[in-house]
């Protein structure tokens, strides 16, 4: 199961092309539209985050952050608001009502989906995870990774990776079967503070890719155009 968003917006715009950036990440995101949308999405659904477009206060964001976050209706959701230029009264009063994260506007979405993986997820799938044993060893299929040893053993052989190419496969098998893209792959295999040209990341996945082939037979990792790279380990590919 998808860890789902809400999104307190009366921007479509807004909403489609967030849907299509948080569903390739594997997010299911969900349109509110006040206090009433959101009461009624939290009875069918465990909510990861909520985002609330503060362009306009036509939806209520500051209503909706006071919902989640007053003394006596308190849920341990993450609220954050997209702020928009001169939205800074807003934001103090969203502050003042425990707001967790500001973004200003235009948006990056790294700046996004970094907030939302820095969330612990609410709600996880057997099928959709990595099997995480003892805190030590991600498991799929004929993929292990010895999370403390840092060693990786494809059909039971062990292979060598670099740093980035060990933290860049942890990320996919972590989420088998999720797109994962450019932007979130440097966030999880590179620890300068220097920008990472994406380039870099297909030069990286590149090499993991014919790493995994060499011992398994088959293409692993599979690319979607313009997209990003999704780990499946039980089927060949083309790419």
């Amino acid at each position: 199961m998808k860890p789902v968003v809400a999104l307190n917006s009366n921007d479509p715009e807004l909403y489609l092309l967030l849907q299509h950036i948080l569903e390739a990440e594997g997010y299911d995101l969900r349109l509110i539209g006040g206090i009433e949308d959101l009461d009624h999405l939290l009875e069918i659904e465990k909510l990861h985050a909520v985002l609330l477009d503060c362009a306009s206060d036509s939806c209520g964001a500051l209503d909706i952050c006071s919902r989640l976050k007053g003394a006596k209706n308190s849920l341990p959701i993450p609220v954050a608001a997209l702020i928009p230029p001169q939205g800074d009264a807003q934001h103090i009063e969203l502050i003042k009502a425990g707001i967790d994260d500001g973004m200003l506007r235009p948006l990056a979405p790294s700046r996004l989906l970094q907030f939302l993986r820095s969330q612990p997820d609410v709600v996880t799938g057997a099928d959709e995870l990595g099997t995480l044993a003892e805190g030590k060893l991600l498991q799929q299929h004929i993929l292990e990774m010895d999370m403390e040893a840092k060693r990786v053993y494809c059909s039971g052989r062990h292979l060598e990776l670099p740093p980035i190419g060990f933290r860049l496969l942890a990320c996919l098998l972590k989420y088998p079967d999720r797109v994962h893209s450019r932007e979130a792959l440097i966030m999880a295999g590179w620890r300068e503070t220097a920008p990472v040209n994406q380039r870099a990341v297909d030069i990286h996945i590149g090499r993991l890719r014919r790493n995994l082939r060499s011992i398994s037979g088959f293409d692993m990792i599979r690319t979607v155009r313009s997209v990003g790279y999704a780990l499946q380990t039980d089927a060949v590919t083309t790419n």
